[in-house]
């Protein structure tokens, strides 16, 4: 795996570099000082060439290393972007040794081991000198200019709203801060380049959303500053509209001045995203407080537990809990939790506010935390890839008083968790299909030219259940939305009744049922096993994407584990080996349903669909030799091809 520069936004690093320095590159063999900027050999080579030397040149050779954007402006005493205690990262794999021994020392930027996908700190001075110190110190001198903006804001807009009683104005709803995102540095463009951040921003506010977090970053990000004050400006008129308080904006960059904070608040900011892995210690009680100068509260995120006490000792009232875990770059939703658990006095006097800022997708997720203490959650980019963030906000429960009378417990946002191979006949092909990664095992037990016999499917559920070292069925009570650990094996059943299907479950031992016909889900409830719900999606039929996916929202209830959207061309539903339009997933799942996508995909097609984050897909006919008869290759590419796919689509901002 590549590093991505600034792989996760609250956990980014970089450093500063000369605009005719080298441009972002993988490092190989021994260190060059031109990576650092102001050609002083002095500087920091020592450092690289431990890094590049010995044992670890292997590493090095298998990694990339991480510049900042050229944004930022450079003089030779402001090579140090970023100095900080490395304390956050005690708990991560690096060498110490190998980074000079030091722990406090200027922090560089970040080597990624994409064998292994550990990381590296590297580490130069570890006393920096009175100059370099002066250099990285936020300004003393605000901006002139930036001062009579901000002073005009005032009079025309009024003063910024304070953030930690924005959010306790809200109980007993959750409070969310919804993002608006242009790009992201490892998926590309997430919004088209005329979308309105005016306009997005008041979708989410009418939809409930409190905070409005605005990505102002413009390299890799493509956001800008006046993003924000375009999303200031509308919200506030439709808040007038609506004869109700606005939202509070929130600036979400790389604050590391004053000049930063200053400039955040001119452009309509009520509070800015302090992030302690990215700020020396003495600077964030310097930072802190000139955001309360200006009546700004901001938000200061945590990840590391070390990193806890550095925000407290500044004074953050407002904490923000990033729950992606640095040694595996996967989410951890019990992060929030263990500090709710260690902040639990201050959180219940409200002298701490704590608010998780990554992972969350459904209502589980904020109920789970609303019973913690948690006061706000923040949710970004599957909104701005939701073709409908009113349903999805809604979805969510934000007011535990209002009962959610629809959707599948909020949106659905958890990426990829299934990849199925239907259409086996031969304990042969279940277990390649399994060995190559695949968690479902489709055998149809209608009318196809893939029908699998009760005695092979038995053989087949005895292969898939030896190969996940299990003797009987998979609890499924707690359903599917965080993925399978060991292979199932799915019965597929069009228009067949009750009674056979139950007495095909039990003498074959499969563990799930999917519906592909007219039965209904009245049935369902009859049936001993959990079933997947099949429904049709026409080719074309005149209507915009939004029209056709609300439309199969509306037929979606929580009865069944997951829906299968396949397409449906005139009245065969499935087996088509055609494709439908895969925007609609968004919607459906935007409403809190998890989709399968079936229909026409194979290794060439699946990645962008596992990518673009559906909750699982589905081949038959895509890695076939011959119906009824996989191509072995065919399966291994598709299965490699989806789970890349969901890796992408996850690990990223």
């Amino acid at each position: 795996m590549q590093l991505l520069f600034l792989l996760l936004l609250p956990l980014a690093f970089s450093f500063s570099i000369h605009p005719s320095s080298l441009s972002p590159t993988a490092l190989r063999g021994s260190a060059t000082s031109h990576i650092f900027g102001d050609g002083d050999p002095n500087h920091v080579p020592s450092t690289l060439q431990k890094i590049t030397a010995g044992k670890n040149k292997k590493i090095v050779d298998n990694a990339s290393f991480s510049v900042s954007p050229k944004r930022w402006p450079w003089h030779p005493q402001q090579r140090l972007l970023l100095e900080r205690g490395c304390s956050s990262l005690h708990d991560a794999s690096y060498d110490r040794t190998s980074l000079g021994g030091s722990s406090s020392g200027v922090f560089l930027g970040i080597l990624i081991d994409s064998s292994k996908k550990r990381f590296f700190t590297l580490i130069a001075n570890s006393s920096p000198t009175s100059t370099e110190r002066e250099a990285s110190t936020p300004s003393n001198h605000p901006d002139p200019l930036l001062l009579q903006k901000l002073k005009h804001l005032h009079s025309t807009l009024g003063p910024p709203l304070l953030l930690s009683s924005k959010i306790l104005s809200q109980s007993p709803s959750m409070s969310l801060a919804a993002e608006f995102k242009r790009a992201s540095p490892s998926k590309g463009q997430i919004a088209t380049s005329d979308i309105s951040a005016g306009d997005q921003a008041c979708i989410y506010f009418d939809s409930g959303s409190s905070v409005i977090s605005v990505l102002t970053e413009p390299t890799y990000f493509k956001g800008s500053l006046d993003d924000m004050y375009e999303a200031r400006v509308k919200t506030q008129e439709l808040s007038t509209k609506l004869n109700t308080e606005r939202p509070c904006i929130l600036r979400k960059d790389f604050i590391t001045s004053k000049h930063m904070i200053l400039e955040a608040a001119a452009y309509g900011a009520d509070t800015v995203l302090l992030i302690v892995a990215v700020t020396r210690r003495d600077d964030l009680k310097v930072l802190i407080e000139y955001c309360r100068e200006l009546g700004m509260e901001p938000l200061v995120e945590i990840h590391a537990e070390s990193e806890l006490s550095v925000a407290v000792e500044a004074g953050a009232k407002v904490l923000g809990v990033n729950n992606r875990n640095l040694h595996n770059f996967k989410m951890d939703m019990s992060t929030t939790s263990r500090f709710s658990s260690k902040l639990s006095s201050e959180i219940a006097s409200n002298k701490i506010i704590l608010c998780s800022l990554s992972g969350m997708s459904n209502s589980d997720d904020v109920a789970k935390y609303r019973s913690e203490g948690v006061k706000m959650v923040l949710i970004g980019e599957s909104l701005m890839r939701s073709r409908s963030p009113k349903l999805a906000i809604k979805s969510l429960g934000l007011d535990p008083r209002v009962k959610i009378e629809e959707g599948g417990g909020g949106a659905y946002t958890g990426g990829l968790k299934i990849v199925k191979v239907c259409g086996i006949t031969s304990s042969e092909d279940a277990l390649n299909a399994c060995r190559e990664g695949a968690n479902m095992i489709g055998c149809i037990f209608a009318e196809s030219k893939r029908t699998c016999g009760v005695e092979d499917a038995k053989s087949i559920v005895r292969s898939v259940r030896k190969f996940g070292e299990r003797e009987g069925r998979v609890d499924l009570s707690a359903g599917i939305r965080r993925g399978i650990k060991r292979p199932l094996v799915v019965g597929v059943f069009q228009n067949e009744d009750v009674e056979t299907i139950n007495e095909i479950v039990e003498e074959t031992g499969i563990d799930v049922v999917q519906l592909h016909g007219e039965e209904g889900e009245d049935c369902i409830n009859d049936i001993s096993v959990p079933c997947i719900r099949v429904i049709g999606v026409p080719l074309e039929d005149g209507r915009s994407v939004e029209e056709r996916g609300e439309d199969i929202f509306k037929k979606c209830t929580k009865i069944p584990l997951a829906y299968l959207l396949d397409t449906k061309v005139g009245n065969v539903e499935g087996g088509t080996g055609v494709t439908f339009e895969h925007r609609i997933v968004g919607v459906v799942q935007g409403g809190g349903f998890p989709v399968i996508v079936a229909g026409g995909l194979e290794g060439g097609n699946v990645r962008k669909v596992a990518k673009d984050g559906a909750f699982g897909v589905d081949v038959s006919s895509g890695v076939e030799e011959k119906p009824g008869k996989k191509d072995s290759e065919k399966v291994k590419k598709f299965i490699d091809e989806a789970w890349r796919g969901g890796e992408e689509g996850v690990e990223g901002i």
